[in-house]
């Protein structure tokens, strides 16, 4: 698809200004040229991350080549491990994981129960690694395989048996 002349003017226009500006307001900022380049590497790649813990990741959120994002990663920790002088630091990008750590240590308290779709069930995997750190017990959703919906009735009576549980003994 070819862009119109005055489109692309328009366009370049918009680069130009950007490119000579300093944006202190947060929600004006864009993205570097460079980690625009490091997006356009591979279709998953703006979206996809690694596990904190290291590991394989199987099923659906498995593509091809990540031997090569994961030696990226690693070569990107190390940099900003040593440039930061921290033992320990996460370089993945943030996003809806940031809000799972927000609500996480907003609402929850260790031993606070919470109730979740588990990963090999299309959850997300860094909820198990956040609750971890926090202190917060994880619960699975019973779900059903056949229809790939949660099974209510089931995680209901386990939401009930937690519940009493977690009663006051008196």
């Amino acid at each position: 698809m070819q862009l119109s002349k005055e489109l692309t003017f328009l366009l370049n226009q918009e680069a130009d200004w950007r490119n000579n500006t300093i944006n202190l307001n947060a929600s004006e900022n864009y993205t570097s040229p460079m980690i625009k380049k490091i997006i356009g590497l591979h279709p998953s790649y703006d979206f996809y991350d690694f596990p904190p813990s290291g590991g394989v990741i199987v099923g659906p959120w498995s593509f091809s080549n990540t031997i090569y994002l994961q030696n990226i990663t690693n070569h990107i920790n190390q940099l900003s491990e040593s440039l930061l002088s921290c033992p320990t630091l996460d370089t993945r990008a943030k996003g809806g994981q940031a809000a799972e750590i927000a609500v996480l240590t907003g609402l929850g308290d260790s031993n606070d129960h919470v109730f979740y779709v588990q990963e090999k069930d299309g959850g997300h995997f860094g909820l198990n690694f956040i609750c971890k750190k926090i202190g917060i017990v994880l619960t699975p959703i019973c779900f059903d395989k056949q229809k790939y919906q949660i099974d209510v009735d089931n995680t209901i009576k386990i939401m009930r048996k937690v519940w009493k549980r977690s009663l006051p003994k008196n």
